[in-house]
C-alpha cells in the first residue's frame, strides 16, 4: 500500500512574525505533504507490517530568539518550523493462538529542520540545523476478540534525542515509558 497526502491549513487570526519583531498583516499558512509506502504480510505465525513516512512541513512563520526580559537584540530565524521528517516503523506480531499474538515494534523518527538552528545549553544558536531523533521500542500481548476487533497490552519504551541542548521550556533530549491498552475494530 502506499498513499500521498497534501495539507494546507490557513490561519484566521495567526500573523507572521516580521525581522522587526513584530506581528505584521501576512496570515500564518502551513502545508504538509507526506509519502508512506508498507506492506502487510503473513509469514506462517508471523504477522508484519513495516511502513516508511516521508513529510515534508512548510510554514511561512518566523521566530524571534529572546534571550532574556527586555533583550533589545532578538535574533530573527526565518522558516523556523519548515522540517523533513522519515518514519521508519516496523510492528511484528507472533502468533501463538488464533486469538492470542505476542507483538513487537521498532519505530525511530528522524525530523530535520531546515532553517532552525541548534541552541547550545546558554540558548545561544549554533552553526548547525537542530535535527531530532525519536525511537520506540514496543512490546505487546494481544487478544483477537472477533474477527473485526483486537485488544493489546502494551509497553513502550522512548528514546529521544536532539542536537539542540537548550531545555528549559520543552526537554528534546529524554527516556520516557508508556503502559497501555488499546481497543482496534478493523473491517
Amino acid at each position: 500500500f502506499g498513499g500521498v497526502t497534501y495539507t494546507k491549513q490557513g490561519y484566521k487570526n495567526q500573523k507572521v512574525v516580521e525581522n522587526t519583531g513584530v506581528y505584521g498583516d501576512t496570515k500564518q499558512k502551513d502545508t504538509n505533504t507526506s509519502l508512506d509506502f508498507g506492506f502487510q504480510q503473513k509469514l506462517w505465525v508471523l504477522e508484519l507490517y513495516p511502513m516508511v513516512t516521508y513529510s515534508m512541513h512548510r510554514s511561512n512563520q518566523n521566530f524571534m530568539l529572546y534571550k532574556y526580559l527586555g533583550d533589545t537584540a532578538p535574533q530573527f530565524s526565518a522558516k523556523y518550523y519548515d522540517f523533513n521528517e522519515l518514519v521508519f516503523n516496523v510492528p511484528l506480531d507472533l502468533n501463538v493462538t488464533s486469538r492470542w499474538a505476542i507483538g513487537g515494534a521498532v519505530n525511530v523518527t528522524k525530523r530535520s529542520y531546515s532553517k532552525r538552528k541548534a541552541r547550545d545549553a546558554n540558548n545561544n544558536f549554533t552553526g548547525s540545523a537542530q535535527s531530532n531523533t525519536m525511537s520506540t521500542l514496543t512490546g505487546s500481548i494481544r487478544k483477537r476478540m472477533n474477527d473485526v476487533a483486537t485488544m493489546r497490552l502494551f509497553y513502550s519504551l522512548v528514546i529521544a534525542s536532539s542536537n539542540n541542548k537548550f531545555e528549559r521550556y520543552l526537554p528534546y533530549n529524554y527516556t520516557g515509558n508508556t503502559f497501555g491498552v488499546s481497543y482496534q475494530l478493523s473491517y
